[in-house]
């Protein structure tokens, strides 16, 4: 059943209503005023009805509120004096959906609100429906960049679903450079995010080995029935630990890498490091800083030295510095007439 959010906001209305002990017992003429008067609209003694029948009876809303109507008082009641529509447990598949969710912010906004999180999810009831705080100019209290969304994630349920059951998958990847289909059977291992781009890594039969898709790849992905491929579960941990973005270099293996910054830049590294592992070395006078990192090189790697040449310099990792050198002369080559 889809929820409509004024009839919620009724149904917490009737709630309060019942459980006033102020004024216990209120007629159909109370509960009716009430809703009127907080919400700036009529409604009609039916509309009131239905609102108490799906409270009582609808098993996929799961109030099944004990509301009794008393002769004697004129008035409703519950049976129960303790039951409230806010201390309805959770059914199995939205605490399944919370898990799914609380997975999500961990990833996604790190341990710091992770560790907090367990808690708070125990707090989180029909309460998740409320209206969202706005202060007293009508803005909501807080704004979260609204980046564009990846193609690709309306396979993201299924996809944790399979991680989840150890399903193999097979799906139709799109090669953006060649411009070309294929296909490949994958044993999915994990989904990770990197740069507000959601990826899939796991083992592919066709390349034999480990194996990192964008969503915005995969197409018409399916379900097989065969045996999982837990082999290369392992090396999932060196894109988790060891690296600053998606893909290794063929043939790197995890090494220190050095790197002296402007002081502007040395204060934003201190507050958000590039990696873990990222340690300053030395500091000079004037404000700059070195850095090391100790990660196996990848694009993307290269990429953000590069795009920030002019305020980070490289220093005693030959291997980076010449495949800094080499993005800058297939550039310069571009512009050349």
């Amino acid at each position: 059943m889809s929820l409509n959010k004024e009839a919620y906001i009724r149904y917490k209305i009737i709630d309060g209503c019942i459980r006033n002990l102020q004024k216990p017992y209120p007629s159909m003429n109370d509960l009716i005023a009430t809703c009127e008067n907080k919400l700036g609209k009529t409604f009609t003694v039916s509309t009131i009805q239905k609102d108490i029948k799906t409270m009582k009876e609808d098993e996929e809303l799961g109030f099944m509120a004990p509301i009794k109507f008393s002769k004697s008082n004129t008035g409703y009641y519950y049976s129960n004096p303790d039951f409230s529509i806010s201390q309805i447990p959770l059914q199995e598949n939205e605490i399944e959906a919370l898990k799914t969710a609380s997975d999500m912010l961990q990833v996604i906004s790190g341990s710091r609100v992770g560790q907090s999180f367990d808690s708070a999810l125990k707090k989180i009831m029909v309460s998740l429906r409320e209206k969202t705080d706005k202060n007293r100019d009508g803005l909501p209290i807080v704004s979260l960049e609204k980046a564009p969304q990846q193609s690709g994630l309306e396979h993201f349920e299924f996809l944790i679903n399979v991680i989840k059951t150890k399903t193999a998958i097979s799906f139709v990847h799109f090669h953006f450079l060649l411009c070309e289909f294929s296909t490949d059977i994958m044993h999915p291992y994990q989904l990770f995010e990197f740069n507000n781009n959601w990826y899939l890594i796991g083992f592919s039969e066709n390349r034999k080995g480990i194996r990192v898709c964008g969503l915005d790849k995969i197409f018409d992905p399916i379900e097989l029935k065969v045996p999982f491929n837990n082999s290369k579960f392992q090396e999932v941990k060196k894109y988790n630990e060891d690296m600053y973005g998606v893909k290794p270099i063929e043939g790197q293996k995890k090494q220190k890498i050095s790197f002296v910054t402007a002081p502007d830049t040395a204060n934003y590294l201190k507050a958000q490091p590039l990696h873990r592992s990222q340690k300053a070395t030395w500091h000079q006078s004037q404000g700059c800083v070195a850095f090391t990192i100790n990660v196996i090189p990848t694009y993307d790697l290269i990429r953000y030295f590069f795009m920030n040449s002019n305020r980070i310099k490289v220093f005693n990792n030959e291997f980076v510095i010449e495949k800094i050198k080499e993005l800058v002369y297939d550039i310069l080559s571009d512009y050349k007439n």
